[in-house]
């Protein structure tokens, strides 16, 4: 048997099965037949301590000293989460827990009546952040990895 860039061939035949073909098999064949084997591996990383995400969040809003309505108008973010896997994740993540940060600092709450009923329990009437309440985020990344993991990654969001 010869193994090749594109699979095993059989040595002085013409039969050959492709690496694609050898991995499908490798999960098809019948119970107890191969038991323990197969293509698959699985590996259990215990890192050596916390690893801990930093960065720097600004904002910059615009209040009306007549009304006292504001506006959030810019912000930035420069975030160090190690290193970045998935960039595009990385940056949603942060997206995302800017827009709650928002929330909840501007109309997100539980609001009950005298009588406990609850008067905020639904998105009708619970104040969530909308696109238009957010400005564009620009987002930085000062990718530090970490010596605490494998992949250098110390999380985001």
């Amino acid at each position: 048997m010869e193994f090749g860039r594109d699979g095993f061939t059989l040595t002085g035949t013409d039969r050959h099965l492709a690496m694609r073909e050898v991995a499908r098999l490798a999960f098809t064949l019948p119970v107890g037949l191969l038991d323990g084997l197969g293509l698959s591996e699985k590996a259990i990383v215990a890192p050596g301590g916390p690893s801990f995400p930093n960065g720097c969040h600004i904002c910059e809003v615009e209040v009306d000293p007549e009304t006292g309505w504001w506006a959030l108008t810019r912000y930035s973010v420069a975030d160090d989460v190690g290193r970045v896997i998935n960039p595009m994740l990385v940056k949603g993540q942060i997206h995302g827990s800017v827009a709650q940060g928002v929330g909840q600092m501007q109309a997100e709450g539980i609001h009950h009546d005298a009588a406990g009923q609850l008067l905020s329990g639904s998105f009708m009437d619970y104040g969530l952040p909308r696109a238009a309440d957010l400005p564009f985020i620009a987002c930085r990344n000062n990718e530090v990895p970490t010596a605490l993991n494998p992949l250098g990654a110390k999380g985001a969001g």
